[in-house]
């Protein structure tokens, strides 16, 4: 596409670093990607009263959960399972079109603003962080989006199984 729009991406965040997303690279320099760093915000551990947001978004980071089931190798970090979903997701929408890699968003024009929606939380079951949906996050989610002026939103929160959607008993 040749036009330009600003895109909301609900998702669980993006590998922040990612050359054909970032927009800026370590020295300042513009790289062509359209991930808009200082618009993305993580509500994720968002409840009905809380005001529980950060301004990290990277789905990359490990989580940190010392003595926690999860953490089979005991140093009290845990990247999640799913990580890796909101890359792709961001980039199919948008990835860098100026370097030579091979790989081109459907809108090269369109500036990414990422809001993190699903929460980390351990299955104890199978001893993996997984996400969690959030829906307070996700109407709060919606909400920064279209203060920010989005023109789109994108939200591919699908489920594997057949577990609730929303968890949240209030």
């Amino acid at each position: 596409a040749g036009g330009w729009s600003r895109v909301g991406i609900l998702d669980n965040g993006l590998q922040v670093d990612h050359p054909d997303l970032i927009s800026l690279n370590f020295t300042g320099a513009l790289t062509g990607g359209n991930f808009l760093a200082d618009h993305a915000i993580d509500v994720s551990r968002k409840t009905n009263n809380s005001s529980d947001d950060d301004y990290n978004v990277d789905e990359m980071e490990p989580v940190f959960s010392p003595g926690s089931v999860c953490d089979l190798n005991g140093d009290g970090y845990i990247v999640p399972v799913d990580a890796g979903h909101g890359t792709h997701v961001h980039g199919l929408i948008a990835a860098n079109h100026t370097n030579n890699d091979g790989v081109v968003g459907a809108c090269k024009q369109c500036g990414m603003v990422s809001v993190k929606v699903l929460r980390d939380v351990c299955d104890i079951n199978a001893a993996v962080v997984r996400h969690e949906l959030n829906m307070f996050a996700v109407i709060e989610g919606m909400t920064i989006l279209i203060d920010k002026g989005v023109q789109v939103i994108n939200m591919s929160l699908g489920w594997k199984d057949s577990q609730t959607i929303c968890t949240d008993s209030s």
